[in-house]
């Protein structure tokens, strides 16, 4: 009776032009997108969600607690920002809308001798390298809607023997880190539209955006070709569905995102997306 009611009073107001059709048109699309909404939410209910380890598919969830075992060196962190009217919120919003990515940020994962886990990553602050549970000691993670996590596969020289996590891996990335720590956090324009002017990875006057970060660490330990230009990568391409350039027998893992005190949270509608982009 009351879908019956409504649909009267909002066709008597459209015959009487007390109605635009533009207004009409918004509301359809806000009820279709809360619809959307439902529906997303409702699979994804934790009892039917499975943990996500090898092999796992594109929306599976993890518990943060299982993250520091489930990392190693040279596994990446893919983040996307809580929408919010400041600086670095319509900075971030931004960067998802300019690269048609759901990501905004990444970072690079060591695993040190002593089993503890850091992620170097480049914030506004500078290039920093950061201990993995600071993100729940912290209360990092609310800074972010979505955190997800791809785990490199790498068998060199077709061998079937992986280097994941091996020795020499971690420490160049280690050499890496100790060259780029504290360096200035930097968009670099030209490198960005031209592949010029970036630089040595350890110049003085170096910069780092966040994803050329990563993928001058990846150039540092030969995942990536020596002749890219990493200022041209963006989040978005170390995303699932994107093809970087690796050598043979190198892959990276589907993703899966990690909860918070069973929170869970993330985008999980293109609509969703775009709406909270903004």
């Amino acid at each position: 009776i009351i879908k019956s009611a409504g649909v009267f009073i909002i066709a008597s107001l459209l015959l009487n032009e007390r109605l635009h059709w533009g207004s009409l048109i918004a509301v359809s699309l806000a009820w279709g997108s809360n619809f959307l909404f439902r529906r997303a939410r409702e699979r994804l209910v934790p009892g039917q969600r499975q943990p996500g380890i090898e092999g796992s598919s594109r929306g599976e969830w993890i518990p943060q607690a299982r993250v520091p075992d489930l990392l190693n060196t040279g596994d990446i962190v893919l983040f996307t920002s809580v929408p919010a009217l400041s600086m670095k919120g319509i900075g971030s919003a931004a960067v998802r809308l300019a690269t048609f990515s759901t990501y905004d940020h990444v970072a690079l994962v060591i695993k040190t001798q002593m089993n503890e886990t850091f992620l170097i990553e480049a914030l506004a602050e500078g290039v920093s390298v950061n201990e993995w549970h600071n993100f729940q000691d912290q209360d990092w993670h609310e800074e972010y809607c979505r955190i997800s996590l791809r785990r490199l596969n790498w068998n060199k020289s077709g061998t079937g023997v992986s280097s994941r996590g091996s020795i020499v891996q971690r420490a160049a990335l280690e050499e890496f880190a100790d060259g780029v720590r504290g360096k200035k956090y930097g968009l670099n324009l030209c490198g960005l539209l031209c592949g010029c002017g970036v630089g040595e990875w350890n110049d003085a006057k170096r910069t780092y955006f966040c994803s050329e970060l990563v993928g001058e660490g990846f150039k540092f330990i030969g995942l990536l070709p020596s002749k890219i230009c990493t200022a041209q990568l963006v989040p978005g391409d170390f995303a699932e569905g994107k093809h970087l350039k690796l050598p043979e027998g190198a892959s990276f893992g589907p993703e899966m995102k990690v909860h918070f005190d069973g929170r869970w949270e993330g985008f999980e509608t293109a609509t969703e997306f775009v709406l909270r982009s903004f």
